[in-house]
């Protein structure tokens, strides 16, 4: 049948509505330079997580690198020289955490443990 248009092969456009938002720094924890927020057992958080920063920030066009250096930073981890991988973002943020919560203190881990 020739002549007639393939049906189902319609092509769709992108408009202007359909691009991904810019990243604000309001919209990512620590955004505007302080610690992410710590959220306990049983609360929900309205920040996202490092993980979800990075993976906008990579839909974005930034660099692997580049994006974990910029979500270090939004989450209130000094840059500096230091390249940060998303690992060590999220690790560091666990710690973060911990000490929030008061289960990890100063002196963790300068005594030797006792025996049982």
């Amino acid at each position: 049948m020739t002549g007639q248009g393939q049906h189902g092969t319609r092509r769709h456009r992108r408009s202007a509505t359909d691009a991904p938002s810019p990243v604000h720094p309001t919209a990512i924890p620590g955004g505007t330079g302080s610690p992410a927020a710590v959220v306990r057992a049983g609360q929900t958080s309205t920040e996202p997580s490092a993980t979800a920063t990075y993976r906008s920030l990579l839909r974005q066009g930034l660099a692997p690198d580049e994006a974990a250096n910029l979500t270090a930073f939004l989450c209130g981890i000094p840059v500096g020289g230091q390249h940060w991988k998303l690992g060590e973002i999220n690790r560091l943020l666990f710690l973060r955490a911990l000490r929030a919560t008061g289960r990890f203190t100063a002196d963790d881990g300068t005594k030797p443990p006792t025996p049982a």
